[in-house]
């Protein structure tokens, strides 16, 4: 098997394809076969990290994530909401700052539901962003979870409620 070797960018315009025999990397392939790492952006890309905080507020548990929700990251959002204790008051997340979900991170969800169920407490999201709710829309789920775009009096009473 011929190793690849990593080169300089090609100039711009040259037809190029990814490149699978650098796995792990960003890399692309030039039309010799020449793999080479992808030039820097002109803008900061998405963050690749993840990160859960949780705290408790007047009558919930939030949970805020930041990043992408990947099969690197899930059961990090599992483990949290295992953390928490059973109890009347909903739970709560934040997942506006999540900037891609793939199928683990959808499992992590689905999991997550039935975990904050068994402790016998209501979820909800807040303000899911664009990467949940299209991939949400996208294996016909978005209707499974209740969304709310505030956390206010009224919007934890009609948790409570329900």
């Amino acid at each position: 098997m011929r190793r690849s070797r990593l080169s300089p960018a090609p100039a711009s315009g040259d037809r190029v394809r990814w490149c699978s025999r650098t796995i792990g990397t960003a890399a692309d392939m030039d039309e010799s076969g020449t793999c080479y790492r992808r030039a820097a952006m002109n803008h900061d890309p998405a963050p690749t990290g993840f990160h859960v905080d949780g705290s408790e507020i007047d009558g919930a548990s939030l949970v805020v994530l930041n990043g992408e929700l990947d099969l690197a990251s899930a059961a990090q959002l599992v483990q949290a909401v295992s953390d928490l204790g059973a109890g009347s008051h909903p739970v709560i997340l934040d997942l506006s700052a999540v900037t891609f979900v793939d199928s683990s991170g959808v499992r992590a969800l689905l999991d997550t539901e039935r975990i904050v169920a068994d402790k016998g407490r209501r979820l909800a999201f807040l303000r899911p962003g664009i990467a949940v709710t299209r991939l949400l829309e996208l294996v016909d789920l978005r209707g499974r979870f209740t969304e709310v775009d505030a956390i206010d009096e009224a919007t934890l009473a009609g948790l409570q409620r329900a």
